[in-house]
């Protein structure tokens, strides 16, 4: 046995329980319940999910959520006691803070963030609030956390999606992976967007009065305002020839056509200003005159802050104390402001004419049709409807749905997890309602204890052990917050609750079947079961895929037409790149296959049917079904790919057999 074999089965040895062997991702979902293409189908997922906007954790967690957050790097948390020394404040969105650690005579900084950026342009809100509230003079206890992400919550839990009202039906609207939202969903998923617009300023341009009026001149919007329109800003080139009309009071707060807009929306939250001349020849003047001052105040806040600190460093070695890396990230950051040309001679892409304003905004992206809903099982879906809020559906007994996907998308797919969790939901559901039947808070407590005994009897335990330590008063108030919040029964990846374990709560809680109220008044012909479902957004941005084009450069290599970059520029604000349509495109539009019930009955024969499925296998890949074949001999049905591979060969003078191997006897699902 080699020495690696014998380490491996030694780590093996010292596993406290199977969980151990799953990483992060897997640590999000019940593993033990999921076809395996599907664990690895989530675990891409969830690097793709969203931050979204006051996020919730599931229902049904895992256990680990708190485990994994304590790896976040969206966190800051005090290693020491800090006593605040010093603040320098930008704007409400952007200043420093200086502490000072008398026991080990360290100093710290942290720059307040509102928003970070991901990739995509999709980005975390920061929740500021204990930073906020810190003044000099105020200490910072270690382990306190100065900030860290709205997706954790006040028990440090990490949450990354929402529990939306879910029903499994059959209809046009839900084909194969489609999504139907409604009663509000789609606001209950917005995702924070930053970007930042960079507008560049020769000798002889300016900003229009865009923002301002009469009396004022603004061609920004200012700290914490919105964009106008859509448009960040315009600019304008000064001709001494179309002066005395383009310059007059009223034209400067109209877009003419010679005008250069800049596209942006959402809301300005920082705004930097590089200006690469000596400042005595920055006129102060005319439209300047709001630059100049943004300019005044950013040099003098970098100034005041850059002195404080370099000082501290310059002492330190006499002073006999020391200062952190984030100390020193920050001086350098400040020096870049004070002395220009130590950023021009490092950064030669950041060389302009003149002026360079940076305008950094952050904005919330709603969901819309086309954009990507994901459960912690794979399941996957494109929103393909939402509905407003006076065509949306509710339950017999006024519960809203909020979302509605496809019974097909389960059904051959062996993906039991995803219906384990809608049954603990609607078990739960039920429990509440019995506990709402009864004043009697012993019995509510009885009722959940004996959800949880079938279905964790581990967390069953604890909640015992913790619900006879309250008072009554306690008692009253854990109710009511049960019946407010829900309950969360934890699932461990591995270890946890089958169909078996589920179906045994059902003798003493029966499920609540009901009909669908539709907006005229009319309800759904069968009864179903309504139960919430944890959902996370992924990187989906269907707008980013629009492109309106009309006329434009064409390559004269490829004779197509050419690619542009104006978009991410800010130049315009739709993208002018020309779509591509594929093969399966251009079948679908030939096809024109628009009848909801012959997709429907295709799909429940062809993608539910595991009969269906072999016999759709031997059919497309292999024309006739013998055990040995060379690929030149197959009779190809529509499989393109196959096609590729098998000229692809004849052209190399290559074969490649296929090799097919039946199923023992009594093995095939039909069977």
């Amino acid at each position: 046995m080699s020495q690696m074999e014998k380490a491996v089965r030694k780590r093996y040895s010292e596993l406290e329980y199977p969980t151990d062997r799953l990483g992060p991702g897997s640590l999000m979902t019940q593993q033990s319940h999921i076809n395996s293409s599907r664990v690895i189908m989530v675990n891409h997922q969830l690097a793709d999910a969203l931050n979204i906007k006051d996020p919730e954790g599931p229902l049904v967690p895992t256990g680990f959520e708190n485990a994994l957050a304590s790896f976040s790097t969206m966190l800051d948390q005090a290693e020491h006691n800090y006593e605040v020394v010093a603040k320098f404040e930008k704007n409400p969105y952007t200043y420093i803070l200086i502490g000072y650690d008398r026991k080990n005579k360290r100093y710290h900084a942290w720059k307040r963030t509102e928003i970070r950026e991901h990739s995509e342009g999709f980005a975390t809100r920061y929740n500021n609030n204990f930073m906020d509230s810190l003044e000099i003079g105020d200490v910072i206890k270690k382990g306190e956390y100065v900030q860290k992400s709205e997706s954790f919550d006040k028990y440090m839990n990490y949450r990354y999606g929402r529990n939306l009202n879910t029903v499994y039906l059959v209809c046009a609207q839900v084909l194969e992976d489609g999504i139907l939202l409604m009663n509000g969903a789609d606001h209950r998923m917005d995702a924070y967007r930053a970007t930042h617009e960079v507008i560049n300023l020769a000798d002889n341009e300016f900003l229009l009065n865009w923002y301002g009026d009469d009396k004022h001149y603004q061609g920004l919007p200012r700290i914490g305002e919105k964009t106008k329109n859509g448009i960040l800003a315009v600019i304008r080139r000064a001709d001494n020839a179309k002066a005395a009309y383009s310059l007059k009071k009223k034209r400067l707060r109209t877009i003419s056509r010679d005008d250069q807009r800049k596209f942006g929306s959402g809301r300005v939250i920082d705004i930097d200003i590089r200006y690469n001349k000596e400042r005595s020849k920055m006129t102060d003047v005319g439209a300047n005159r709001e630059l100049v001052e943004m300019y005044d105040r950013q040099q003098e806040y970098y100034k005041k802050l850059y002195k404080y600190m370099i000082g501290i460093i310059d002492g330190a070695e006499d002073g006999g104390y020391t200062y952190s890396d984030e100390f020193t990230i920050i001086c350098e950051e400040a020096y870049a402001y004070v002395d220009s040309s130590n950023y021009f001679s490092d950064n030669n892409e950041n060389v302009f004419g003149n002026m360079q304003i940076i305008v950094h905004m952050m904005s919330e992206e709603k969901l819309i049709v086309g954009s990507k809903l994901v459960g912690r099982s794979g399941n996957k879906g494109v929103i393909s409807k939402i509905l407003p809020p006076e065509e949306s559906w509710h339950m017999e007994d006024g519960t809203p749905i909020e979302c509605v996907v496809a019974t097909l998308g389960i059904v051959g797919r062996l993906n039991q997890a995803q219906m384990n969790e809608f049954s603990i939901n609607e078990r739960s559901a039920a429990t509440i309602e019995m506990m709402k039947l009864t004043e009697d808070l012993d019995e509510k407590l009885r009722l959940v204890y004996k959800l949880m005994k079938d279905l964790n009897s581990d967390e069953a335990e604890d909640f015992k052990a913790f619900t006879k330590r309250l008072s009554r008063k306690e008692k009253e108030k854990f109710c009511r917050k049960i019946e407010r919040d829900g309950i969360f029964i934890v699932q461990d990846p591995i270890d946890n609750a089958n169909m078996f374990d589920i179906g045994k709560t059902y003798d003493t809680l029966p499920p609540k079947w009901q009909r669908i109220v539709f907006p005229d008044g009319k309800k759904s012909m069968r009864k179903l079961l309504c139960a919430k479902m944890f959902y996370m957004r992924l990187k989906q941005d269907p707008l980013e895929k629009y492109s309106a084009r009309s006329r434009g450069p064409v390559n004269p290599l490829t004779t197509l037409p050419a690619k542009s970059n104006l978009k991410k520029k800010g130049m315009i604000p739709f993208s002018d790149v020309p779509v591509r349509f594929g093969e399966y495109e251009q079948e679908v539009i030939q096809a024109m296959v628009n009848h909801p019930a012959a997709v429907a009955r295709y799909m429940l024969e062809n993608s539910t049917s595991w009969m269906a499925k072999v016999q759709m296998a031997e059919q497309t890949y292999l024309g006739d079904p013998d055990a040995e074949l060379s690929m030149k001999d197959i009779e190809f049905v529509g499989k393109k790919n196959l096609e590729a591979i098998s000229a692809y060969n004849y052209m190399l003078d290559t074969e490649l057999l296929i090799d097919l191997e039946e199923a023992p006897p009594g093995e095939y699902f039909y069977d």
